[in-house]
């Protein structure tokens, strides 16, 4: 005859059992099979599926906000790329651009490298855009965890990471992949029309305080070098943002340390007033701080010509033949 609390046990260690199955399941399925769930049209998938792009553009959602990649691919010519996550810091940039090249195999005729002075001020293991993790190969993903491992020793942020982040998205993904393949262009947004601002939401300094990260200011130094070894040109760019947010002192002083950084590699920091547009005018803007489509349009064309790109006059639709 069984005792009922020995039957309780046995019971209460089958259902941990079932538990801890599950938690291993998707812990294994986030590592090595979360990537597949996203398009090729975007993210970090997207740049391993092309062998060759002639402008890579790198960044966060200033980056994908403020290039028309539709206008670049048919008014330049170019095979050109946006790769962008939130709040993308030019540390994580490092990582997926080593991978791009060293294992994926990916040839860059110019990388675009958003140089945004806050993201000076970040983490290097800062992912506030969490798609960047699941989008990542296995290789990134090891790299990631266990940089927070060592920096940090913050295991809940890894538990978040591996077991809860995005799984709304990979339940959905059958829906959201298409969609999300239908409203990209290279990288970039297709349909994304954004109004212009009647006046600016706000007047004060997005980021009040902050200091340098270290591991931040070296990844410029690494982004450079790294590039170099891949035949590819780097060009830092100050993204375009409204006045009253790049002069605010934080955001001054971030950048005088990023213009030092970039310098220290024997580059140059394109800074936003060598083009024509005026950041005070707020019909450029969607919000406080994102290109609306005219700014957009506008960005993409004064950037082209810091490249030294010239644009290509459009052929004529081919005339129909009559019968």
């Amino acid at each position: 005859m069984n005792h009922p609390l020995s039957e309780r046990i046995l019971a209460f260690s089958r259902v941990a059992l079932i538990v801890a199955i599950c938690f291993v399941s998707i812990c294994i399925a986030k590592l090595y099979l979360s990537q597949f769930a996203y398009p090729k049209s975007s993210g970090i998938p997207g740049l391993l599926a092309r062998k060759k792009v002639d402008c890579l553009f790198v960044g966060s959602s200033l980056t994908r906000q403020s290039y028309d990649m539709k206008l670049i691919d048919e008014r330049y010519r170019l095979n050109a790329y946006a790769a962008t996550y939130n709040s993308l810091s030019p540390a994580m940039a490092y990582k997926i651009l080593k991978y791009a090249f060293e294992e994926g195999g990916v040839r860059v005729g110019t990388v675009v490298m958003e140089a945004y002075p806050y993201k000076l001020l970040y983490s290097p293991t800062a992912i506030e855009d969490v798609r960047l993790f699941n989008a990542a190969p296995v290789q990134v993903k090891e790299e990631i965890l266990d940089e927070i491992y060592r920096c940090e020793h913050d295991l809940k942020k890894m538990y978040d990471l591996v077991v809860l982040a995005d799984n709304d998205y990979l339940i959905n993904a059958p829906v959201t992949y298409k969609l999300i393949d239908k409203l990209s262009y290279n990288g970039g947004y297709l349909y994304k029309n954004v109004a212009g601002l009647s006046r600016f939401p706000r007047s004060s300094e997005l980021l009040e305080t902050g200091r340098v990260n270290r591991a931040q200011r070296q990844a410029y130094h690494d982004l450079v070098q790294l590039c170099r070894r891949h035949g590819a040109r780097i060009v830092f760019i100050e993204p375009f943002v409204p006045a009253y947010v790049q002069q605010g002192r934080t955001y001054t002083a971030a950048k005088h340390e990023v213009r030092r950084a970039i310098e220290a590699t024997g580059n140059t920091l394109y800074d936003n007033s060598l083009v024509r547009l005026n950041n005070n005018d707020p019909s450029l803007f969607g919000d406080d701080i994102h290109l609306s489509t005219k700014g957009r349009e506008l960005w993409s064309r004064e950037v082209m010509n810091l490249l030294g790109k010239k644009e290509v006059a459009l052929l004529p639709a081919p005339a129909l033949s009559r019968k």
